[in-house]
């Protein structure tokens, strides 16, 4: 952070592997680590999982179940690391958010709220999942202290017909009598949005291609099936003449503003949100060129005369967690 020298990105490696084809981290890692020279084998390591993480060890991981559960020790006996450490992905993204980050280069701002010096920070982001966390800083410490969350698994509340609507539509397409809002608001909602929209009778345009994958889809939200054909409809909706996918992804940007909404109640994030994830990330030109997420975000009875105080960054660094 501050005080140490930021590593060139050109020396960070960023080599992705599948964990959905991969049977647990263990095995993941020996592939990772196999085509490692002798010289560089790590002595420590850090592994950002998403997922609840209590002792060094992951409670949880929630998007790929059927990887077992681990431990920061039984890491480091396995691959003789003489220190594995194992952090909530939103804790690594809070180092992220603490370090040397450029305006308009590693985020935008999508208001003109001032930051307050030392003020929490609250991050939200979107993706396979959704992940939040916050920092907190006391005025004698140089830096904040993470805390990660897992607000995502939070009840979806609907505040309107349309999103009550929405809501019993997603729980019974998923058998479900809760249902939690990553459910809605992540790459897992994607499809689903699409299906309860057509099936309300919206009479926006669709590509017929993709509709019939759509129709045709009955798989796991968080497979590989799936996640090729949400970048189809984001694509689609962003760049093609898909109306009912822009449809889709106008929604998502709505229940984003307003779960930011909330959430922002809860933490006063007065040194600023950050919106984080993939789908932050590629959704940026639709987030920026409409009025739909801050609508939204503001949108919280007579509060919005507070959240207006409170600056939104969307960061466009992917890599934002592996930055120190």
């Amino acid at each position: 952070m501050s005080k140490h020298k930021k590593i060139p990105p050109e020396q960070i490696d960023t080599a992705k592997l599948s964990s959905a084809k991969a049977p647990s981290l263990q095995e993941l890692l020996k592939e990772y680590l196999s085509k490692i020279k002798p010289e560089d084998y790590p002595i420590i390591a850090v592994i950002g999982i998403a997922g609840p993480v209590n002792n060094n060890e992951v409670l949880s991981i929630t998007n790929i179940p059927h990887w077992p559960r681990f431990s920061g020790e039984e890491l480091a006996d396995l691959f003789k690391f003489k220190k594995c450490v194992i952090l909530n992905d939103f804790t690594c993204n809070g180092y992220g958010v603490q370090a040397d980050l450029k305006l308009n280069e590693d985020y935008i701002q999508l208001n003109n709220a001032q930051a307050q010096e030392g003020g929490p920070k609250l991050m939200i982001g979107p993706g396979t999942g959704l992940g939040m966390g916050y920092l907190l800083k006391d005025k004698d410490s140089e830096f904040y202290t993470i805390g990660s969350s897992e607000g995502g698994h939070q009840d979806y509340t609907s505040k309107n017909e349309d999103n009550f609507a929405l809501r019993e539509y997603f729980k019974k397409s998923l058998g479900n009598t809760d249902l939690s809002i990553e459910r809605v608001l992540s790459g897992q909602g994607l499809i689903l949005i699409y299906k309860y929209l057509k099936s309300s009778g919206s009479t926006a345009k669709r590509d017929k291609e993709l509709e019939t994958k759509i129709d045709n889809f009955n798989g796991s939200p968080t497979s590989p099936e799936a996640n090729e054909i949400n970048i189809e409809l984001v694509n689609k909706g962003l760049y093609g003449d898909c109306e009912l996918s822009k449809k889709v992804l106008e929604y998502f940007i709505s229940v984003f503003g307003d779960v930011a909404g909330d959430v922002s109640l809860v933490t006063l994030p007065t040194g600023g949100l950050y919106l984080l994830g993939g789908l932050s990330v590629v959704l940026e030109p639709l987030i920026t060129s409409t009025n739909i997420f801050m609508e939204h975000y503001l949108s919280k009875d007579n509060f919005a005369f507070l959240l207006k105080t409170f600056p939104v960054y969307l960061v466009k660094n992917g890599n934002i967690g592996m930055i120190i």
